[in-house]
């Protein structure tokens, strides 16, 4: 995969910058200098815009580059070692003024000796992070091991790794969400562009900025997520800087890249998310009615003439699959992800 923008950014910063005797002092550096690794920044940098997720706290991050380095490097190094060597690198990244540090209220940090827990985030998203968990350059490699050339952790643990044998049931789905290209809808970033961020909360205002900043970036591309597991064998795509594990906001924007033709059970489908968007509860067939019912309340929020779906428990899903109910009949490729747990056919009796 080829280096993108923000990864020559730190690269070079690397190679330069902190060439000098206040750089050459730090414990981060020093770990780094007696392994020979400053000789290949590039590689360096991919590890480290791999492993920072805007939004995640600093301190571990920093702990998680220092493992994905000693993991691909096998450098022996100990816990305060990692460590070290996560932060010097962080703070490079900061340095090249493409991530900037903050505290948990979204303001700048301070400068007195605070202990509150300080979180990076990527200014402005830098666009189209493809040595992250996020890639416009088609899907990601396959795994082969739990953790691949650049870093990324196919279970994030320090005291199991898994094994990886292509032809498990597991793996399989892992490289089937892998496989899956997304994009923006075009139509919802416009209205989430006007509408502007509502959130009060000043972290969560920032997230919203970042996610409207990040679907810019990616309107227009097809884009593949990088997954990982947790401990208990739960699949995620939630470290790629937009996805639909993430809020609301998040999940009206993205759709599949490769529609489908919608069918009658297909629009029963819709009709079901439009109700349980707006929190409406009950017997699924009734839900499914109420959304019939009123047809034309979906219609006034599709065409812009009402911005009542603000309302809505989950308003931006609310507002792309109105878009889509009344865009698409049975027969067109619908693009819309519509959460459901089993076969719409086993909801009727």
């Amino acid at each position: 995969m080829k280096l993108n923008n923000t990864t020559q950014i730190i690269a070079r910063e690397l190679a330069q910058h902190y060439d000098h005797k206040r750089g050459q002092r730090h414990y981060g550096y020093e770990a780094l200098r007696d392994r020979g690794l400053l000789a290949h920044p590039e590689r360096i940098a991919r590890i480290v815009v791999g492993q920072t997720n805007s939004g995640n706290r600093i301190a571990a991050t920093a702990l998680r580059i220092g493992d994905a380095i000693a993991s691909t490097q096998n450098c022996q190094w100990i816990f305060r070692e990692k460590f070290d060597v996560g932060l010097f690198l962080l703070s490079i990244a900061i340095h090249t003024g493409l991530y900037e540090a903050r505290r948990a209220n979204g303001e700048a940090p301070t400068s007195d000796r605070s202990r509150e827990p300080y979180f990076i985030y990527a200014v402005g998203s830098p666009e189209k992070q493809t040595a992250g968990y996020l890639s416009t350059e088609g899907a990601f490699p396959q795994w082969t091991n739990g953790i691949d050339e650049d870093g990324r952790q196919l279970l994030y643990s320090h005291y199991y790794t898994p094994e990886v044998h292509p032809d498990s049931t597991w793996v399989r789905a892992v490289h089937h969400l892998e496989g899956i290209p997304f994009q923006i809808n075009q139509a919802v970033l416009e209205v989430a562009q006007r509408v502007g961020i509502s959130a009060s909360n000043p972290t969560k205002r920032l997230q919203q900025e970042q996610i409207l900043e990040t679907a810019n970036g990616l309107l227009g591309s097809e884009f593949h997520h990088r997954a990982h597991l947790d401990k208990r064998g739960r699949l995620y795509i939630s470290r790629s800087p937009i996805n639909f594990q993430q809020g609301d906001l998040s999940r009206g924007l993205i759709e599949f890249a490769e529609g489908i033709p919608l069918t009658e059970q297909g629009i029963d489908a819709i009709h079901l998310h439009i109700a349980n968007c707006n929190g409406i509860k009950g017997d699924i067939n009734e839900r499914i009615q109420y959304s019939k019912d009123h047809h034309g309340t979906w219609l006034s929020y599709a065409d812009g003439s009402s911005d009542g779906w603000l309302n809505a428990s989950d308003p931006w899903q609310l507002l792309r699959a109105c878009i889509e109910l009344v865009s698409t009949k049975v027969g067109d490729r619908s693009n819309l992800i519509v959460p459901v747990t089993f076969p719409l056919h086993a909801y009727r009796g």
